[in-house]
């Protein structure tokens, strides 16, 4: 059986909306940093550098860090610890369905926890960022 997502077992399990769900993954999206912010924080792009890339995407299928390796402007190993910087500000959908009012902090960790017991590709399922509640690894 496939991976069940968090947000549609929480919806399934009657813990909150479905509306609440597609809330909180627009939430999720819009708070996503991307590439080129993240790699002009870390001082390895130049925002001349970062639209030039953008320009290049246009048109394209090539992804921005993709551009970015294959202008010479950043190396692979630049890429790999972006894109680990990226996952690593990563919001987990828990945790905004909290913060917008939709789901009790009290009910998250268990549900949580029950989620990933209910079938073992769940823990796949869930980003790695879920598991923390309030900034602190669940048990």
């Amino acid at each position: 059986m496939a991976a069940h997502m968090f947000g549609a077992w929480l919806v399934e399990r009657g813990v909150v909306s479905a509306e609440a769900v597609v809330r909180g993954l627009d939430r999720q999206q819009a708070a996503r940093l991307p590439l080129g912010r993240l790699a002009l924080e870390a001082g390895l792009l130049s925002m001349s550098q970062v639209f030039m890339i953008l320009n290049k995407q246009v048109g394209t299928s090539k992804l921005f860090g993709e551009i970015a390796v294959e202008e010479g402007f950043i190396t692979a190993k630049d890429l790999t610890v972006l894109l680990f910087e990226q996952t690593r500000r990563h919001v987990p959908l828990g945790l905004l369905l909290v913060d917008m009012g939709e789901l009790d902090a009290a009910v998250l960790a268990p549900e949580l926890e029950l989620f990933k017991r209910q079938e073992p590709n769940n823990r796949h399922a869930v980003d790695a960022s879920d598991d923390t509640i309030g900034g602190q690894p669940s048990t």
